[in-house]
């Protein structure tokens, strides 16, 4: 994690106990700020040492200090007063989908719970449908939340983890030592949760990447070291593996671990077939082992007779047929985008006006635009009442 990213999630976990306790203008502030502070182009720390942290829009001064705090202490004062101030269990019990702040403090008041367990023991033993607004159908909702809350606990969300994968590369890469370095696994194949990383490194001096590797700053454990395989654990809990690959079959070795498995499994069986045996360090004629290719993944596809197909798409649900009648759709890009369907302006809880969300929606040459802030349905985001919405309609006319 970076440092701007650990500014921010401080700032957000402030904001949200804030909300908790009702204190809604200052919650929106170092909501607002957290949001800044993730937006920098910068490293805030850099920005800290010119003095200048109050200048970053939505900073005032108290706020600065507490950037200031975090950057030098790696904690803050505030959110831990904050977090013993709030009954056991409550802040967890947010991170549920479906249960938001008034509601955890509900159920710790009147029924007594203090964290996940006592949640989902409550659920099934039906005591939440009985207080007034629940139901059964709140309940079940509860479970299902809890259950997808213990999946995610185990995993990441992919936009935690590219800023964090972005970070690495452009690191190792900085080194002389490394010829290519790339993410492969469920990163690489850009799935919606990433249960840890595999980096690898195409280098003819492993000991020197190792090194390097193992210096990373965000580092809190290292679990194993050695000549070509390390893995680590850095400070969100992450778990990161790095693999030391020859150059020679680093093609081999970045198919092989990006996978997924099913794609592999369906790639060995159709390269046994073609009398090849393929592996992590290269596809092979099974008649004499000789090497047919190692150092390009794309070579390898095209050895099986087949296009190279782009990871999103490695999951053996029919790509690897489409490769080979060269019949693979194309992904969407960013450029082919021509409009953003859902946008937030200072009208209700985002950071900036309308004017300029309509100027960045041209800078992006996008076609069409939809505003749709929250109405007062909505409290928690300062949603528009009925004159406001007059005004912004006006506005956008």
């Amino acid at each position: 994690m970076s440092l701007n990213a650990k500014v921010a999630e401080i700032l957000y976990q402030i904001g949200e106990i804030l909300t908790i306790k009702g204190d809604r203008f200052r919650s929106r502030a170092y909501n607002m700020a957290a949001q800044r502070v993730t937006a920098l182009t910068e490293d805030v720390e850099a920005i800290a040492d010119r003095g200048e942290l109050d200048q970053i829009p939505s900073v005032g001064k108290s706020i600065a200090m507490v950037i200031e705090e975090i950057i030098e202490t790696g904690q803050s004062v505030v959110l831990e007063e904050l977090r013993n101030s709030l009954p056991k269990g409550v802040l967890q019990m947010i991170e549920v989908e479906g249960i938001g702040p008034k509601i955890a403090m509900r159920l710790n008041e009147e029924l007594g719970i203090t964290n996940i367990e006592s949640l989902e023991r409550a659920a099934k033993d039906q005591k939440i449908r009985v207080l007034k607004g629940f139901g059964p159908k709140k309940e079940e909702n509860i479970l299902k939340g809890i259950a997808e809350y213990r999946n995610r606990s185990s995993r990441f969300l992919l936009g935690e983890v590219l800023p964090i994968i972005q970070g690495i590369l452009s690191y190792m890469s900085e080194s002389p030592d490394v010829r290519k370095v790339e993410v492969a696994g469920s990163a690489r194949r850009r799935k919606e949760t990433v249960g840890d990383l595999d980096v690898l490194v195409s280098s003819l001096n492993p000991e020197a990447v190792t090194e390097r590797f193992c210096g990373m700053k965000p580092i809190i454990r290292i679990l194993g070291r050695g000549p070509t395989k390390s893995t680590v654990v850095l400070e969100n809990m992450l778990q990161v593996d790095l693999r030391v690959i020859p150059p020679e079959s680093y093609g081999a070795a970045l198919q092989y671990f990006t996978g997924s498995k099913e794609h592999n499994v369906k790639l060995r069986t159709i390269g046994v077939k073609a009398g090849y045996k393929l592996n992590e360090y290269g596809l092979y004629r099974r008649s004499d082992d000789s090497l047919v290719e190692a150092e390009d993944e794309a070579k390898i596809y095209e050895a099986l007779g087949m296009e190279w197909m782009p990871p999103e798409l490695r999951e053996n649900t029919g790509e690897i047929e489409a490769a080979m009648e060269n019949k693979l759709p194309r992904l969407v890009t960013l450029e082919q985008v021509r409009g953003d369907l859902h946008v937030h302006t200072n009208y209700s809880h985002a950071i900036d006006p309308l004017e300029a969300m309509v100027l960045k929606a041209i800078d992006m040459k996008l076609e069409y635009l939809a505003i749709t802030d929250h109405s007062q349905s909505l409290a928690i985001a300062q949603g528009l009442n009925e004159d406001k919405l007059l005004d912004q309609v006006e506005e956008v006319r």
